[in-house]
């Protein structure tokens, strides 16, 4: 069942030996199982047995043949995503704002800074952050 028989050329051009250097040096994982994926089209297996073994549908090796006949690249792309919480600005003054380590000059009672009177420091500086996501920034 499934071998390299039941498989048409995916292919205009031999790609196989460049997919394979792509996915060994390759550091992310779902961008290697691409290129291994269409390194065994390239070499004549069919779509469904490799769908299979890279337990994905077979319309997404085509999609993934289709890009990299188009782009010769199957990273992902860039994302949208939320914004930081903190900008690089912001990461420098928390930072200096704990080396300086004086809660009360700040208007907040406490002897030293953690996250938790961290997180009452920015609310009064229209800054609404969870200690989580203070600890994350540092």
């Amino acid at each position: 069942m499934g071998g390299v028989t039941d498989s048409f050329k995916v292919f205009k051009v031999p790609a196989g030996p460049l997919l394979l250097e792509l996915a060994k040096k390759c550091k992310n994982a779902k961008e290697h199982d691409r290129y291994l994926a269409l390194h065994a089209a390239s070499e004549g297996y069919g779509i469904p047995l490799i769908a299979k073994i890279f337990c994905v549908d077979a319309d997404s090796i085509y999609n993934w043949t289709r890009r990299w006949e188009e782009e010769k690249t199957l990273e992902d792309k860039p994302r949208s995503s939320k914004p930081p919480a903190f900008s690089e600005a912001e990461k420098r003054e928390l930072k200096r704002l704990i080396d300086e380590n004086d809660p009360r000059s700040h208007g907040i009672n406490a002897s030293f800074w953690d996250c938790t009177e961290l997180s009452k420091y920015y609310p009064l500086n229209d800054k609404d952050v969870s200690g989580d996501t203070i600890r994350r920034a540092l």
